[in-house]
């Protein structure tokens, strides 16, 4: 081996060494503005006061009780699954459709099966009893792309 391609390949690894390293702060500064937003400034564009539970008389009564619809949707874009609502009192002498809404034994009723609440496709259900139960959204899981 000549005494000179060992100086050249050791030349040629430091100027890839440094092209490399060139190129990561390169990407790193690019997306500077990225990292900074992720790390110091991001806020979730979505929380679970996105879901929104509305409820309006129908004006039919069912077994003496008045009729209720509900709406629960979501008013953001991005998609929120496992919705939780607070349903304590919930009793409706209606059937209400367990894949649409149920109790999980624990105060709080699940929405849709658990599958997801999209913005601009509210899960929609009739109840009735004596009163308007108290449905407030207590919890999800939000997935944004």
């Amino acid at each position: 081996m000549h005494p000179h391609s060992k100086g050249q390949k050791k030349e040629k690894m430091s100027a890839i060494t440094s092209i490399l390293i060139a190129s990561f702060l390169l990407v790193c500064i690019l997306h500077q503005g990225n990292a900074q937003t992720i790390t110091e400034d991001f806020t979730p564009p979505c929380s679970i006061n996105n879901i929104t539970v509305v409820q309006t008389p129908t004006g039919q009564i069912i077994q003496g009780n008045p009729q209720y619809q509900v709406i629960v949707g979501n008013d953001c874009i991005c998609t929120q699954s496992a919705v939780l609502v607070y349903c304590t009192g919930f009793n409706s002498f209606d059937q209400v459709d367990p894949k649409v809404f149920r109790s999980n034994g624990d105060g709080k009723c699940i929405v849709n099966d658990g599958q997801p609440v999209i913005s601009g496709s509210p899960t929609t259900f009739i109840y009735a009893q004596s009163h308007a139960a108290n449905l407030t959204a207590a919890s999800s899981i939000i997935s944004c792309s």
